[in-house]
């Protein structure tokens, strides 16, 4: 859940001409008026646990987390809103290192491409 009075910081950051605001989040929860055009500056941040679902949404500690991150993924970039994705290390995956990255980073542009399901292991 995104902080309730985020619209209003966003606002006034933005009428402040910050030069970069960035918000982080796991993105399970994404409010649609981030999609209106005053917001096409505001920067989105997401971590990614896991290259499958089960490992993801253990990590995170909620069930479906990994599809309401993805889905919200795809609404972003489908919108062309700036997104940062974290592939975050942690020892009980089977990827470690650059594989984890490279191979996320692969099978997730793929998916994009294709509008089709993220394939992986936990």
């Amino acid at each position: 859940m995104f902080y309730p009075h985020l619209q209003t910081l966003l606002d006034h950051a933005l009428a402040l001409k910050f030069q970069h605001v960035e918000i982080f989040s796991n993105l399970t929860v994404f409010p649609k008026w981030l999609f209106e055009r005053r917001y096409r500056t505001v920067n989105l941040a997401s971590p990614f646990y896991s290259a499958g679902p089960i490992t993801h949404d253990q990590i995170c500690s909620t069930k479906g987390s990994f599809d309401r991150t993805v889905a919200s993924i795809r609404k972003v970039i489908s919108a062309g809103l700036p997104l940062r994705i974290g592939f975050v290390e942690m020892p009980r995956k089977r990827f470690s290192g650059p594989t984890f990255r490279s191979v996320m980073a692969a099978r997730m542009m793929a998916a994009w491409a294709n509008n089709t399901q993220i394939s992986g292991t936990n």
